[in-house]
């Protein structure tokens, strides 16, 4: 697992931090089949913030012929956003090229 978080999940967390909004990050998320570590966790809404790079989860804005990685990603976090959804958990997937644009205004609306 990443050492560092990147610098689209270090945008977030600042986010939060001025949002005062309590939150973990690289979670672990036990109670589904494909368990993981989570990008960024907030207990009070049970909301897990998932920061997708655009290459690596193969966003379609940029990537029209996804390669064998990409599909098997993509497969991967359909599979894990359906599981946690159904255990109560709100998802939110934010690409990489929308956090970059993203102002912490526009970021509030999206996790209210």
């Amino acid at each position: 697992y990443p050492l560092e978080d990147s610098l689209p999940e270090q945008k977030i967390q600042k986010f939060l931090r001025e949002l005062h909004t309590e939150f973990f990050t690289h979670y672990w998320i036990n109670d589904i089949q494909y368990k993981y570590r989570c990008d960024i966790f907030i207990p009070s809404t049970k909301t897990i913030i998932e920061c997708d790079g655009d290459y690596f989860h193969g966003n379609p804005k940029f990537y029209s012929e996804l390669n064998q990685r990409q599909i098997e990603q993509k497969k991967r976090d359909e599979i894990r956003t359906k599981e946690l959804q159904e255990k109560g958990y709100r998802v939110i997937r934010l690409f990489e090229h929308e956090i970059n644009k993203i102002e912490i205004n526009d970021f509030e609306k999206i996790i209210k």
